[in-house]
């Protein structure tokens, strides 16, 4: 085993420590993609991807909204996303729709946690 990684290492960095650190594989694969895959899902919840622009309350709504989506495969209900900020699920709405307008988020309509991150849809 290495070292670990040094705080504040980039992305990129950390995901080839974990996989050179990884004793099987991850879903089948070993390969410079899944290091890719790992450094921007990684970027993605430290916020070094996050649009400018965004308010304190919005980059962290998106953050949750990022965690969600790696943690369970599918976005988070307008529900979730009001409790997990203490508010009403029109401000959760609110909060979404602004960044769709932002284009950090956009609709899927017909569907059910209609809502993907920009790019992953």
């Amino acid at each position: 085993m290495t070292e670990l990684v040094e705080v504040g290492s980039d992305a990129k960095a950390v995901a080839e420590w974990f996989m050179a650190n990884h004793t099987g594989e991850v879903c089948g694969l070993h390969s410079d993609a899944l290091i890719d895959g790992l450094a921007r899902v990684l970027a993605d919840f430290r916020g070094h991807s996050q649009p400018a622009g965004l308010t304190e309350r919005q980059a962290e709504a998106l953050k949750f909204v990022s965690a969600y989506h790696t943690a369970n495969g599918f976005a988070p209900t307008y529900r979730e996303i009001a409790k997990r900020f203490g508010c009403s699920t029109s401000r959760a709405h609110e909060l979404v729709s602004a960044l769709v307008d932002r284009g950090c988020l956009v609709r899927l309509p017909g569907r059910a946690r209609s809502v993907a991150l920009a790019g992953r849809a």
